[in-house]
Order: C-alpha cells, then structure tokens, then sequence
C-alpha cells in the first residue's frame, strides 16, 4: 500500500474530524456533516468554482471579480448562542501597494430556502443565492442580511500573510446563526479596498496545508484589543482590582487596597525572572494603592526576563462569574516577538490572541463573559527572539469589575 503524504493526512484528519459540541460551546468545519461548503462565484462567467479555495476580488465589471460563499451544517448546535466566530486561514496573498487595507464584508443569507440550493461548480453568477449581480463586493439585502466586515492587511504595520487566521465576531453573527431553523448557514463574502483586483484566497475544503473555515458559538464572550502605549491611570482601569509587579519575588509591590479578585503571577523560563526599568516603561499613576496610597506619573520598575532567554512566558488566571468583564495587562517586549494569549476554561469562548513584534510596551484589554463560573487564562509569551539581548517584560494587571462570592445570584436586565 502506498504511503499517504503528511498533507494528506492533516486533510484526512479535518475531513474526519467530529463536530465538538460540549457544555455551551459548538465548533464545526465546512468539512462536517453533509451540508457544508466552500467556494466562490465568478462574474460574469459562469466558472464558479466550489470544493477549493474561496477567492475574492472586486475588479468591477471583469472576470476577475469573485464573491466567496461559506456554509455550515449546524444541525448539532443545541444552545442559543451568546457568541459566534468565524475562522478563515489565509491560503495566497499578494500585494503591489505597500500599506493595502483590504475590507472584507460578511453577509447571512436569511432567506432560508437559499441554504438548500446546491453550491455547484459552474453556479452562475448572475442566480447565485442571494448575490446582487451588479454589485462588485455585495449581496441582495432584500435575501441576507450584513454581518459586519474585518481588515486584511497586505503589507502594512498588522501584514496578514500566508496562513495567517482572520476571525470574525460580531453580535449579529450570534444572532444570524441563533435563529437558523433548517441546520445550515450560508454565508456570502465580498472585498474592498485599495487594489482589490489583487489575489486574496481563503483556505476552503481541500486544503492540505490550512485548515478549512471554521464556526465556532458558544454561550461565553472573549475579545482582546490593544490600547497602545500610553501612560496608565491604573485606579481608573481597575475598579476592583490592580497590581504592579517591581521585585523578581512575583508578589505585588503596589496594589489597590483591599482590592480583590485577581489570582496570582506565575513566571516559567530558561532562563532567570528578574526586575529593572526601562526607557518603554509605561508611567502609572494611582489614587487608592497600598502601600504608597497615591502617585503620579511614576516610572516604576518591572519584570523582564532573562537576556536571550528562550520559551519565557508569564501566566495568570481570573475567576469568570456570569456577568461581563474586563482586564487590562500591561506588558512589552524588546528585541524579541511577544504574544498574549486569553481562554475561558469551558470552552464557551473561542480563546483570543495578539501579538506584537515592536521593540515597546502596551495594555491590552480583554473583555470576558461566561454563563459559568470559569476561568480566564491568560499568558504573556516571548515567540521570538530578532537580536541580542530580547525580552519580554510585564508590568501591570487590572481589573474593571468585582468577583462576586460564589454563589451570588446575579441579575442580568
């Protein structure tokens, strides 16, 4: 019997894969069950190509102009979800413009009758489902509905390229999936931005070396965004909590008083943890502190690791009861990668990632919720090392709103 190649069997694996649905969270592939697919339509031929990679352009009244189309089988989702994520890897991308933003808008098709027409090569372009066939980049909003859209960059300061996952979240994808009833969702995709006759693929069923698109719903909430390198008013970002790490003995040297619900830092390495200052260093200022009650300004030292030190990463947890919160880590990196990581510990989230590669310090805030009492993990983990003497640091942890005991009942209107 001849041997299978390693792509091979990683699509095998996907293909086979099971749809996961565990406690309040659901996470399937166009490659599950028997209604999902991939693909796009091509205008004004009727060379629509479905099983391969989803290609979109917009180069107006062209052959070159394609819109994507995703569907999934949903028949195993059985919980109203809170949250929902799209998944899709980047499979090509080119670019002759330095710093090109290309706009990707996601439709549902809400006229459920189009979810059962066959996506087929050779689909026209002109009654593909619910596709406006004079509009370069949109659907027919009288058949689906707008989601909302994300940034692909090209080449710019966030390049996205080969194999790069773009995820998508939105409270009206949540929505458009809850209210499903036939167990298939479809989704239609289009592009603008400077140059969109540029090639763009997403990696579709076939792919050998991406996975396929990915859904993934859950009754929990998890986001991160980057608030840049700007001093911080840490008293005013932690009404509940905060602390700032100075010394290499992991325990808070300044914290707010009788603050609570922040668990504890953990520091794993080849090499050393240890403490100084730094000219990224963000300047905090606080009101309610312990031990010093209130400061201004003030350039505080931090932890870093090891010069040159390899898999160094920083780690802490927050207990998630069923109400919306938020932290806020303020951490950075020099000569070297850095990546936070965040995940709720059932699963009803997708975990959430960024990554940072200027030699700087930043606060990224991660907005959490779940309907049980989790956990939020969160890392701060040195990827890469560009020259010598790289580092991560961490400085601060913040957080907005109070841990109830267990076993408040809390009321949500």
């Amino acid at each position: 019997m001849s041997k299978m190649s390693r792509a091979t069997l990683i699509s095998c694996f996907i293909a086979l894969m099971p749809i996961l649905a565990k406690g309040g969270a659901f996470e399937v592939y166009t490659t599950n069950g028997t209604g999902g697919v991939s693909g796009y339509i091509q205008n004004p031929t009727n060379s629509s190509v479905f099983g391969g990679s989803i290609q979109v352009k917009n180069y107006g009244d062209t052959i070159s102009t394609r819109k994507g189309y995703i569907r999934f089988d949903t028949s195993g989702l059985d919980f109203t979800p809170a949250h929902a994520t799209l998944s899709l890897a980047i499979a090509t991308i080119s670019a002759t413009i330095a710093d090109n933003d290309q706009t990707i808008y996601v439709y549902g098709i809400t006229n459920q009758a189009l979810d059962l027409v066959a996506l087929t090569n050779g689909l026209a372009w002109s009654n593909a489902p619910a596709n406006n066939p004079t509009a370069w980049y949109e659907a027919d909003l009288t058949e689906a509905k707008l989601l909302g859209s994300f940034i692909v960059d090209y080449n710019g300061d966030y390049a996205s390229p080969t194999g790069t996952v773009v995820q998508f979240s939105s409270t009206a994808l949540a929505s458009f999936v809850a209210a499903d009833t036939n167990g298939l969702v479809t989704f239609l995709i289009g592009r603008t931005g400077l140059r969109p006759q540029d090639n763009l693929l997403f990696a579709g069923d076939n792919s050998t070396t991406h996975s396929p698109p990915k859904l993934t719903c859950g009754t929990g909430f998890l986001s991160m965004t980057s608030l840049g390198n700007g001093n911080v008013n840490i008293s005013a970002l932690g009404k509940a909590d905060w602390m700032i790490w100075t010394n290499a003995d992991l325990v808070a040297d300044e914290r707010m008083q009788e603050g609570r619900g922040l668990g504890a830092l953990s520091f794993n390495s080849t090499g050393s943890l240890q403490a100084g200052n730094s000219a990224f260093s963000l300047l905090y200022s606080w009101t309610n502190g312990t031990p010093t009650a209130s400061a201004t300004n003030l350039d505080v030292n931090l932890l870093l690791s090891q010069a040159n030190a390899t898999n160094a990463v920083f780690s802490t947890s927050v207990t998630v009861p069923p109400a919306s919160n938020s932290v806020y880590i303020t951490f950075g990196q020099n000569l070297a990668t850095s990546e936070i990581t965040a995940s709720l510990s059932d699963g009803s989230a997708s975990p959430r990632a960024l990554s940072f590669a200027t030699s700087q310090h930043q606060t990224v805030r991660i907005d959490f919720l779940s309907s049980t009492r989790a956990t939020l993990n969160v890392s701060v983990r040195l990827t890469a090392i560009t020259g010598s003497g790289g580092t991560i640091r961490f400085q601060s942890i913040a957080l907005a709103n109070a841990i109830p005991p267990a076993g408040t009942v809390i009321v949500i209107q």
